[in-house]
């Protein structure tokens, strides 16, 4: 979610393509889930080694079925999940502070303008009124 978060103000409306398309296409197949990740293509099997979905299955499926295996693997990768996804806020922070500077030094610009303009007025009203 929070990937999600950060990556929707660069992405823009593009965000719901991109994120459909990876947290949703790319989960499903390379969870394993529904076939074990060594019966799909190759890609989806390297895949498997590092994405969310996966992780989160693979650390379900230990403590479920055996909870004699280790947690560190597949908690490591979530946690590493965790962490790129905060970073992916805090980009989407910084591109929404310089949207929201070039829209107040904009603004800033066209009301220096309008003055400048109202001043104008006045003058001219003052040099025909002489």
């Amino acid at each position: 979610m929070f990937v999600g978060i950060g990556l929707h103000p660069i992405l823009t409306r593009f965000s719901t393509v991109v994120f459909a398309s990876a947290f949703v296409g790319l989960n499903f197949t390379s969870s394993g889930g529904v076939f074990e990740s060594m019966l799909q293509p190759r890609f989806f099997d390297w895949l498997h080694q590092f994405w969310i979905g996966a992780g989160y299955l693979e650390a379900m499926r230990r403590v479920v079925y055996f909870p004699q295996l280790s947690l560190n693997r597949p908690l490591n990768l979530l946690a590493g999940w965790f962490v790129f996804s905060l970073l992916c806020v805090l980009a989407g922070v910084l591109v929404e502070r310089a949207k929201a500077d070039h829209a107040r030094r904009t603004e800033v610009q066209s009301r220096g303008r309008k003055a400048l303009s109202r001043e104008a007025l006045l003058e001219l009203e003052e040099d025909v009124a002489v």
